[in-house]
């Protein structure tokens, strides 16, 4: 399945998209600590174009990127999720999965969460749990052909 991909912000740092005006995905790059500065640059910018929206999110953390203590704590909070329907963790790294599944048990998140190892299986996920927005896209195919 090909989702259109709308850039809304990139730098060196971050890369955040709106994938077929339905999933917010936000790619941090390699190398790239989170901060809390970040997250509150961030969510403005995600206010800019959801105008009110409450949507899917894919996170998906680049090789050696990582969220310090601060950030993790600040993820669950309920004003950062009230843009959020549900959300997925890209990671690759066994360690930081591992870091990401228990943090997820002591900060639960208000909405669906989960890790997984490649964006196909979250996108999967996301688009399971919305059926209507699946049928849109696979008719979108469909009258490609």
């Amino acid at each position: 399945m090909k989702l259109r991909e709308e850039v809304k912000f990139e730098s060196n740092r971050w890369k955040i998209s709106l994938l077929n005006d339905f999933i917010v995905r936000v790619e941090i790059m390699r190398h790239t600590e989170v901060t809390l500065d970040d997250m509150d640059r961030n969510f403005k910018i995600y206010e800019s174009f959801l105008k009110g929206r409450k949507l899917p999110f894919i996170v998906v953390f680049g090789e050696f990127s990582m969220a310090n203590r601060d950030v993790q704590k600040e993820f669950a909070k309920q004003n950062r999720n009230s843009i959020k329907s549900m959300e997925a963790y890209i990671i690759n790294s066994l360690p930081h999965r591992i870091m990401g599944n228990f943090h997820l048990k002591f900060f639960k998140p208000p909405h669906p969460t989960k890790i997984y190892k490649s964006e196909k299986e979250a996108i999967d996920w996301i688009l399971e749990n919305n059926p209507e927005e699946k049928k849109k896209i696979e008719e979108k195919e469909l009258n490609a052909i």
